[in-house]
């Protein structure tokens, strides 16, 4: 669901936190409901209020429910849920169908929010949990917009998800823009991992491929050197992490 934290960290054992509703994807909580989350001792944070976008939430006891952080392990407050903008609206996400899954829902979500990414962090954390979501009709449509883009960053986020889904014309496009990649902070990990699931025995795919690989990662340099094996054209494929494969776990909303 997206969701706004309406309180600071109360004193109850374990901490608990008010998180206003705005949409939900799935689940019995509906828009203006309050939740009361129980706080995960695994999350790190000071001053939380105002915090805003895409939750997981898992039902407790009574009317309360557990936070599921969207990352694992002694995290900072932030990496937690998928930080989004309020000036985000869904209702503005062109679609080549009615999003009805939640993957397509999801996919709305993540596509609205992308344009409105203030920094590095949070454009790498919607990247990557829109990368993560797989089979969506309202994804693909997505990432041929996002190709069109003015912003080098979703751009190549764009022509990314279109190579993974074996898109020659985009392969083609990215070593064409070649010169482009070594000025991204954020999408160039999502080339990558497109690159390295390929399985092209096409000649002219593969050598675009190669030079996109060589360019990824920062061949010249030393820390390109060592990171090379990593984005061999031929890996079958691509380590995207699966933060989202949780989403439809029946639990969560």
């Amino acid at each position: 669901m997206v969701a706004e934290i309406q309180s600071e960290l109360d004193t109850g054992d374990p901490p608990s936190f008010a998180l206003a509703v705005v949409r939900t994807i799935k689940g019995p909580l509906l828009p203006g409901s309050i939740a009361r989350v129980l706080w995960s001792p695994k999350v790190r944070a000071t001053q939380i209020a105002g915090g805003y976008g895409l939750w997981f939430l898992k039902k407790a006891a009574g009317p309360q429910w557990y936070m599921l952080p969207v990352v694992h392990g002694q995290v900072p407050f932030q990496p937690s849920y998928f930080r989004f903008s309020k000036s985000a609206c869904p209702a503005t996400v062109s679609t080549s169908s009615t999003p009805v899954t939640v993957s397509d829902l999801m996919a709305v979500e993540f596509a609205a929010a992308l344009p409105y990414y203030v920094d590095a962090q949070q454009l790498y954390s919607i990247e990557r949990g829109f990368a993560g979501i797989g089979n969506s009709t309202v994804a693909a449509h997505k990432y041929r917009i996002l190709r069109t883009s003015a912003d080098p960053e979703l751009k190549f986020l764009g022509l990314a998800g279109l190579a993974r889904a074996g898109d020659r014309s985009a392969i083609a496009e990215i070593a064409a823009n070649i010169s482009l990649i070594p000025g991204l902070k954020v999408s160039r990990s999502l080339l990558s991992d497109a690159v390295r699931s390929q399985r092209d025995a096409d000649p002219v795919a593969i050598q675009a491929l190669g030079a996109i690989a060589l360019s990824v990662s920062g061949h010249g340099s030393p820390e390109g050197r060592g990171r090379r094996a990593r984005v061999h054209p031929y890996t079958r494929h691509a380590a995207v992490p699966g933060t989202i494969a949780r989403q439809q776990r029946p639990e969560r909303t």
